[in-house]
């Protein structure tokens, strides 16, 4: 598979993220604290896509130094698609619903980052992949403190 092919399915998980922060802070737009949180995490998940797109820009103007590589991108691209129609659904939501959602997405987008073999063939991707999971644990780690300071048993 040609390397270039695979930062598109990057690119689009990390833009359905994006929309899906956007949508919650929009839902919960009369809380400032979650108002404030799910921005953040929208303008983040739009930096990681900038970053993803950046990085497939000099795949492509450097194509020919770069050999094929093996990857699965299926999961990622199941991942995506379920993201996708849950964002334009856009269902009503509880502050802790939405929190357990975006928790199970990061977490799932995480794994699958994780899964994205092309991260041992190539040294480009391999850092980035590892600074995408990295900024995914990050994210479900501020998910969680929120989570924690907003619903004390």
């Amino acid at each position: 598979m040609e390397l270039a092919r695979l930062f598109k399915p990057l690119m689009e998980l990390e833009y359905q993220m994006h929309r899906m922060y956007m949508w919650f802070s929009d839902m919960f737009q009369e809380d400032p604290k979650a108002f404030s949180l799910f921005r953040l995490m929208a303008r983040e998940e739009l930096q990681h896509r900038e970053s993803v797109q950046n990085q497939f820009y000099m795949v492509v103007d450097r194509s020919n130094e770069y050999q094929e590589i093996q990857a699965d991108i299926d999961g990622m691209t199941y991942l995506t698609n379920i993201l996708k129609k849950q964002v334009d659904r856009r269902n009503s939501m509880t502050l802790q619903e939405a929190l357990t959602t975006a928790l199970q997405f990061e977490k799932s987008a995480a794994e699958s980052h994780y899964r994205y073999i092309i991260a041992r063939s190539n040294p480009i991707l391999k850092e980035m992949i590892q600074e995408l999971a990295k900024a995914d644990q990050q994210h479900v780690q501020r998910l969680e403190q929120f989570a924690k300071s907003s619903f004390k048993a």
